[in-house]
């Protein structure tokens, strides 16, 4: 439905995976818009490269990690990790001039990000990202079959919960505990609370909740349940993205927390993400070809997103989406 370029969005960071996760597998092996990259834990200094071995091309995931160094699978050639260094070439006469190829990594909170990007526009990235993000959270990853931005607008979809499996019901028990109406199946009035132009903040008034959108992560804070639901998409492709959603929850109530922690790992993890990778898989069948798509004003979130960090007059909607009203 819209054209883009991956080239527009290398000075973004990018949500991979979290320091605790990362450090409980010592490496992680990833596709961030098409190329194949891996992180490795390097003692609480993550660090990310392309993932093959430059001599015949071996992914490093199927080497062998000993002492700050990975050694390829396939002859043994060493690389230090700090720095992707050729440390040794075992049975080669002269040594190669050749490393591994480097990306920066950033860490906030308990997540790494990836930057893709040329090194001037490093510091400015970091800008672009949610200014917190807690050390300690449940986590849970999934591909989307969609593009970036229909990924992105999963975490702003507030009107489709209603219809996942279970939620309504289970979303309407946990606001009797704080003397509230379910909020779900009815219309909502966004409210702006704040904008620049590396994000934007709006409340759902029916139901206290404060949505923060940045590029490629957003966050969905429950305000009378302290809980922070938060959201980092990681684009495989132009058609497949990672949807990485952490939850924390902070409410002094004990029973609170275990009610958020019961909500993530049944009915989010196993019934709602499951369902929303096949809804929007089946749904994008029609965004792609442009047929008979009509946003509306609870889609507030998905538009305002398009316009402020996507749509340029340079690219657009094209053919038959060019009637798309992504204004009102």
């Amino acid at each position: 439905m819209f054209n883009f370029s991956k080239d527009d969005y290398a000075k973004f960071l990018y949500g991979i995976i979290t320091r605790s996760a990362l450090k409980r597998q010592s490496l992680y092996a990833f596709t961030l818009w098409g190329r194949d990259l891996i992180l490795f834990w390097n003692d609480g200094d993550p660090k990310c490269y392309q993932n093959f071995c430059p001599h015949y091309g071996l992914p490093l995931d199927q080497g062998k990690i000993t002492g700050g160094k990975v050694s390829c699978g396939f002859h043994g050639w060493t690389f230090d990790l700090k720095d992707g260094a050729l440390l040794d070439a075992p049975l080669a006469r002269n040594k190669p001039d050749c490393a591994l190829q480097s990306y920066q990594t950033y860490s906030r909170g308990n997540m790494v990000f990836v930057y893709p990007g040329s090194a001037d526009g490093f510091e400015r990235a970091k800008s672009f990202i949610l200014d917190e993000i807690p050390e300690r959270c449940l986590i849970n990853s999934v591909p989307y079959e969609v593009p970036f931005y229909l990924a992105m607008n999963s975490s702003m979809d507030f009107p489709h919960h209603a219809y996942h499996t279970y939620f309504y019901d289970f979303y309407g028990l946990y606001r009797k505990f704080f003397g509230r109406k379910n909020p779900l199946k009815t219309s909502y009035t966004p409210e702006i609370l704040s904008e620049d132009e590396k994000h934007f903040k709006y409340r759902i008034n029916e139901n206290q909740v404060e949505v923060t959108v940045h590029p490629f992560c957003s966050e969905y804070h429950d305000v009378v349940a302290k809980a922070q639901w938060q959201i980092f998409v990681r684009p495989i492709s132009h058609q497949v993205s990672q949807y990485t959603i952490t939850i924390n929850s902070s409410h002094p109530n004990p029973i609170i927390r275990l009610i958020a922690t019961v909500a993530f790992k049944s009915v989010i993890r196993h019934l709602a993400m499951v369902e929303d990778q096949r809804w929007l898989k089946s749904a994008y069948v029609a965004w792609e070809k442009g047929q008979n798509i009509h946003l509306s004003d609870h889609d507030f979130g998905f538009k305002k997103y398009m316009r402020k960090f996507f749509v340029h007059e340079k690219k657009g909607v094209t053919g038959a989406n060019q009637n798309l009203d992504l204004e009102n």
